[in-house]
């Protein structure tokens, strides 16, 4: 028997670009516990530069008459 399975992770913030985490999935059989299989699975996080705050000047408005 086949099936799918979704695993979402959730990096909470301030983690370290470049941080590892180890995953292991175990599925047990219901009717035998001694019939199992493993996955491992590794998560590298990365995050991408942030853009630094825009800068905004703003002039006086000068107008002749």
């Amino acid at each position: 028997m086949t099936a799918m399975v979704e695993v979402k992770v959730t990096v909470p913030l301030g983690v370290i670009s470049g941080t590892l985490n180890h995953t292991v999935l175990t599925a047990t059989s219901r009717l035998s516990p001694t019939i199992y299989a493993s996955v491992r699975d590794t998560i590298t996080v990365y995050t991408e530069p942030l853009e630094p705050p825009k800068k905004y000047i703003f002039l006086p408005l000068v107008m002749r008459q």
